[in-house]
């Protein structure tokens, strides 16, 4: 073979390798909700070394009920977490000596929901796809295809075109432009305004009957035993938690407590009345669903967690720290501001807050409101830059585009309005002003129909750094008491 065919013939095969390569990206899954497993795995590996000291694992009420940005911004503690999606305990083994290679560990918190749950094959891919090749994360996947019978071909998770190979019929725009998309993910959490009003005696586990048969998860204890067992060895801290779920019950809890006890480990159950009434979670405001804390939750019993971590380990402040930045924070002020928009439920509050140099605001009336604002609602709207008065329109149409009180399109006609403009980032929008029964209330951008469930003030908040949708919500008469009431659309 002369020289020129070997040329030939290895440009050949890393033309292969390119192909297979970009298919593999193009093909392989994403893991998105509900606990945004890829972009939390893959932002965990551009941390600067030895930034993080305490390390979170478990499923997604860990991701979910604990706000690592709460920790450093009230204690200063720097705390990552790399949990997933019903993350099995020999994954968050894996995952801690993953971190351990690159952070200064000295403290892990463990959520404990797992060790009563079995975990279907898709979970691991969840949670090995996206962990670096390494000799840690070959020995925890051949256990795991040793040890399970239903499991993958082991191959298939380190050549995941084996796995993902037929996949062509789901792909979505999203397979090709999933690293540009922004992703709300906070040190690993997912925040959530959304909100679901529980029962207390779901939540609470004080009220169950006691199970004698109910056992820990044979596969998971072994592996929950064996990180317990690295800990001691390795001299870490140990931390275990159980945030509020429905289906946990008081015979896990004392299964715990007791096995926490045997081995001098710290257990913080906030399952219960008396720990959920300590800390202030509200049953009404602070659930995203009967198995997640919403933002508002994950704050309080963060608080409370912060401050038993800095009463008994000697964790660094980084907030002290000369030139310490916290990677992500400005990011997560905004979407905090995003989710307290999106629940607020005060008129004028509203309003103040859409000024805000992301927002652009488009407004239309789909119901005559005429002589219902009060004069606080009217002074904060000609505040906001709307110059109509929209007390008397009466059965005038009414359409505008607002950003940061600047009045950039105003429009009162007698007939329907139809609009169709572009925010600032170039993203077309559609809004029409119809008191029409039969028509429904929508806004249409970027060519999708958003609608609203009420009719009268529909207002749809745009993010125009970000380019994402922060709120949809309508103003309308209370048919009860004829009052203005403020609602918002579900996400």
């Amino acid at each position: 073979m002369n020289k020129k065919q070997i040329i030939k013939i290895t440009g050949i095969l890393l033309l292969l390798l390119l192909s297979v390569t970009i298919l593999t990206g193009i093909l392989s899954s994403k893991w998105k909700k509900p606990c945004y497993d890829t972009r939390v795995q893959k932002e965990f590996y551009e941390l600067e070394k030895d930034t993080i000291e305490v390390c979170l694992l478990g499923s997604s009420q860990v991701v979910y009920g604990v706000s690592c940005m709460n920790l450093m911004e009230e204690y200063g503690i720097s705390a990552y977490s790399l949990g997933s999606t019903k993350q099995p305990l020999i994954a968050s083994l894996a995952w801690l000596q993953e971190c351990r290679k690159t952070q200064d560990i000295s403290t892990v918190i463990l959520d404990t929901s797992m060790l009563f749950e079995d975990t279907e094959e898709a979970r691991y891919h969840v949670a090995f796809d996206n962990m670096k090749l390494s000799r840690n994360k070959i020995q925890a996947i051949y256990e795991h295809c040793k040890m399970r019978d239903n499991a993958d071909p082991f191959m298939s998770y380190f050549i995941k075109i084996i796995k993902y190979h037929s996949r062509w019929s789901e792909l979505t725009e999203d397979d090709f432009t999933y690293d540009a998309q922004d992703m709300p993910v906070f040190r690993g959490n997912v925040i959530s305004s959304s909100t679901k009003k529980m029962d207390l005696y779901d939540i609470a586990y004080d009220h169950d009957k006691y199970n004698e048969n109910l056992r820990m998860q044979e596969y998971q204890q072994l592996y929950f035993e064996n990180l317990v067992q690295y800990c001691k060895e390795e001299g870490l801290n140990l931390v275990l938690i159980k945030t509020p779920k429905n289906n946990w019950s008081i015979t896990k809890h004392i299964l715990v407590e007791e096995y926490a006890q045997e081995n001098d480990l710290p257990f913080l159950d906030f399952s219960s009345e008396t720990m959920m009434s300590e800390i202030g979670l509200d049953i009404n405001t602070d659930f995203l669903d009967g198995e997640h804390l919403n933002l508002f939750g994950a704050r309080k019993l963060t608080t409370y967690l912060g401050e038993y971590l800095k009463e008994h380990y000697n964790l660094t402040d980084y907030r002290e720290i000369d030139g310490y930045v916290n990677p992500g924070y400005d990011r997560y002020l905004e979407y905090v501001k995003d989710c307290e928009l999106q629940v607020c439920s005060d008129i004028p509050d509203y309003f103040q807050a859409l000024k805000d140099d992301r927002y652009e605001i488009i407004l239309q009336i789909t119901s005559n409101l005429s002589g219902k604002y009060d004069s606080e609602q009217k002074e904060v709207l000609t505040g906001l830059g709307i110059r109509s008065d929209l007390n008397n329109l009466g059965n005038l149409r009414f359409t505008a585009c607002i950003h940061n009180g600047e009045n950039l399109y105003e429009n009162v006609a007698e007939n329907d309005i139809t609009y169709q403009g572009s925010f600032s980032d170039g993203t077309q929008y559609l809004l029409t002003s119809s008191p029409s029964k039969n028509v429904k209330a929508s806004v249409q951008v970027d060519h999708k129909n958003y609608t609203f469930s009420q009719k009268g003030l529909n207002i749809l908040v745009y993010d125009s750094i970000h380019g994402c949708i922060v709120d949809r919500a309508s103003i309308y008469e209370d048919t009860e008491n004829g009052q203005l009431k403020l609602a918002h659309e579900t996400k």
